[in-house]
């Protein structure tokens, strides 16, 4: 589960990102493309290309945590 609070610092990956990429490659992107870690509780924010999907990346003491949101998911909620 992913907590979010005013608490956590957000960093968003202003390159587009592929989202097959796997926990390991998102925190490649973390360390190298936005000279950040990963490990220290920040919240990582990484944009598809076409912009129609986020991904999410946060590590949470045990483990990575990295849901996955995209324009027809959130349309179809209420």
């Amino acid at each position: 589960m992913l907590h979010i609070s005013s608490s956590n610092r957000y960093l968003l990956c202003s390159e587009p990102t592929d989202m097959r990429k796997s926990f390991h490659g998102l925190a490649a992107m973390v360390k190298y493309c936005m000279d950040g870690d990963v490990l220290n509780g920040d919240i990582c924010i990484f944009v598809s290309k076409r912009r129609n999907a986020i991904k999410l990346l946060s590590f949470e003491g045990d483990g990575f945590v990295s849901p996955r949101a995209t324009a027809s998911s959130l349309n179809h909620r209420k």
